[in-house]
């Protein structure tokens, strides 16, 4: 009896203690999300908390403080550099982090509400300057959680969902001038430490935005788009255990011998270097259009697609890269003033491998750069890099880029199908060589082009172009096509098997 007593006792205070214990462990693991987030350019600031026994809420503000390093996060998980001007946006937001878990947390996730709640007065002034936008209401909209995210987040699985707020927003001034935005049903999930997500799918019902003003009427309309976004690693957990260990093992015995720590520094980057990494995101959407119109003269630009699917993924392969490409529409239509084009069943899958990963990197960094700063010293700088890339060699790969039929103005004109392979070799004395002349660079090169085009297009378009020499040089036929297969092989240029150069 005595024995029984005890052990209920100690059975209730194991219970008792449980939602103290569970709120000290999630404490401890969002202080750590916190530092994780910091070293991110994200600067997470505790404001207030509501203690309880079973439940705890806290709340937080952030703000983005370091573009440069948060674009640095985008990029190591496959999400590419931030758009231009994009900075000056976030750096003149205040979020909100408003938190609620049970303090024994496998029972509930932890759910999270991030919302906006200050926008910057010189923010403000710039949006309500900019043409064709009216945002007179907007600060009040944001402040009163109009652009809310929830997420509900499993600490023990690290895998999460939740939804963005529908937004119904629409803004007219009293010139006629107007915005809209629209989203419904926008649902995630996923999976992955809370700062940074190894997998990601999104669904969304419908966007929209249009904007009107006294000179230009924009307007975008996507239904039904679905993302995913993976990250993968192809070793397996053991062999990263093995390699890493190595690794140490070594940095730690040249520490101890030598005393140099710039070569256990380089030893560290060996074995970050030893782990292959994929990303891979994908897209679908049942439809997009896109509607730009001026006003005054009524000229208007129309793009439509149907049933697109899109796949891009990056992998890296100790110090080359390799980038992975593919688009496919159902339809894609182009209508103006100066082009009635439709095209069905658009193809393009493509690849480009071997790059240097550092380089490459640069180059991306520096294009960016160039749409914010078109000037000069830019502009060279990434001529350099372009160069310092090919001089490393790379390949490639356009296994298809095809479209069924091409209907311009109203006429059928059949379609057409391109594979080719570009191999540009490694030279590390390309950049002094074409300082004398940029032809050196064809000298590194052969490539190989499979086209076969209907005689339709050919009749239509090529005629007028100088490259329609090509059709003089014994091009294959059948009742209704062209077909040309292309070699450029150590400075030997051949078509349909004959030789040219």
């Amino acid at each position: 009896m005595k024995k029984t007593l005890i052990f209920l006792v100690l059975l209730l205070v194991v219970g008792a203690s449980l939602p103290i214990i569970g709120n000290k462990i999630v404490t401890y693991y969002i202080d750590g999300e916190i530092v994780t987030l910091k070293s991110k350019g994200i600067t997470l600031n505790f404001k207030s908390e509501t203690p309880g026994y079973f439940y705890t809420s806290k709340q937080y503000e952030f703000i983005l403080n370091d573009v440069d390093a948060f674009a640095g996060y985008l990029t190591e998980y496959g999400a590419g550099l931030l758009p231009p001007y994009t900075d000056e946006l976030l750096k003149s937001i205040v979020f909100r982090l408003d938190m609620k878990y049970h303090n024994i947390p496998f029972l509930e996730p932890i759910s999270i509400d991030i919302y906006p709640m200050y926008i910057s007065d010189g923010m403000m002034s710039k949006l309500q300057g900019s043409e064709n936008i009216f945002f007179k209401n907007f600060q009040k909209f944001v402040t009163r959680q109009g652009l809310l995210y929830h997420i509900d987040y499993d600490l023990l699985s690290e895998n999460y969902s939740g939804y963005i707020k529908n937004i119904d927003y629409n803004e007219r001034n009293y010139d006629g001038s107007n915005i809209i935005l629209t989203l419904h049903n926008a649902v995630f999930n996923g999976s992955g430490a809370f700062n940074g997500s190894s997998s990601l799918q999104s669904d969304v019902e419908k966007i929209f935005y249009k904007t009107t003003g006294t000179s230009k009427e924009i307007s975008v309309e996507i239904t039904k788009m679905s993302t995913k976004s993976t990250k993968t690693l192809t070793q397996t957990t053991e062999e990263m255990y093995d390699e890493t260990k190595e690794m140490y093992d070594k940095s730690k015995d040249m520490y101890q011998q030598s005393g140099m720590p710039e070569r256990v520094e380089t030893l560290k980057k060996q074995s970050e270097n030893a782990v292959r990494e994929m990303y891979d995101t994908s897209m679908k959407m049942k439809s997009m259009f896109f509607k730009s119109k001026d006003t005054k003269t009524n000229e208007e630009t129309n793009i439509e697609i149907e049933g697109s699917d899109i796949n891009i993924s990056s992998q890296k392969d100790g110090e080359t890269t390799k980038n992975k490409s593919y688009f496919f529409f159902e339809s894609l239509n182009l209508k103006s003033t100066n082009i009635d084009l439709e095209m069905s069943t658009v193809k393009y899958d493509s690849s480009m491998s071997g790059m240097d990963t550092k380089t490459y990197k640069e180059l991306k960094s520096l294009a960016s750069l160039l749409k914010e700063d078109p000037s000069l010293s830019v502009l060279n700088d990434l001529k350099v890099s372009a160069i310092n890339l090919l001089s490393n060699g790379l390949k490639v790969q356009v296994p298809e880029l095809s479209v069924a039929n091409v209907n311009y103005y109203g006429e059928d004109l059949g379609g057409f199908k391109l594979h080719t392979a570009l191999n540009v070799k490694e030279d590390k004395h390309l950049a002094a060589k074409m300082l004398f002349s940029p032809l050196f660079i064809v000298q590194n090169i052969d490539f190989k082009i499979n086209l076969t085009l209907s005689k339709k297009i050919f009749n239509r378009f090529i005629q007028d172009v100088p490259f329609a020499i090509v059709s003089t040089l014994g091009s294959k036929q059948t009742a209704k096509d062209l077909m040309y297969d292309i070699s450029y092989i150590n400075g030997n240029l051949r078509v349909n098997g004959k030789s040219v150069i």
